[in-house]
């Protein structure tokens, strides 16, 4: 019965720790460079606070922080931890938005059905 006595304290230390917070996705294009293309649209990461009112007017490219280039038409903002290289003259950014400038957005080739045999 002790152990039930102080349930509620422990309750009460740790429900203000899982109280919800504002935050958005960042989704974006990853850019492989040794296949100059994109791959299709995905969730990169989370954005602390709200999303912003309207989709972003401009196209940008974030620097990841480990050197990967994302594409988005739709983000405006990203983690601190990336940087917004849309306008650099040189870099991964560079090409990521000359790929997404491309017919279908230079898109990477998906996966292949090789070696699976047919109603398998």
């Amino acid at each position: 019965m002790t152990l039930l006595r102080g349930l509620p304290l422990l309750l009460g230390v740790t429900l203000p720790a899982c109280q919800a917070r504002a935050a958005h996705l960042l989704e974006a294009y990853a850019y492989e460079p040794a296949q100059d293309c994109l791959d299709a649209p995905g969730l990169v990461d989370v954005v602390d606070g709200p999303p912003p009112a309207t989709p972003c007017p401009i196209l940008r490219c974030w620097l990841g922080p480990a050197g990967i280039a994302f594409v988005t038409d739709q983000a405006c903002d990203a983690p601190p931890d990336y940087q917004d290289q849309t306008r650099t003259g040189s870099g991964p950014c560079v090409k990521a938005l000359a790929a997404y400038g491309k017919s279908g957005h230079q898109l990477c080739p998906g996966p292949t059905d090789a070696g699976v045999e047919a109603g398998s």
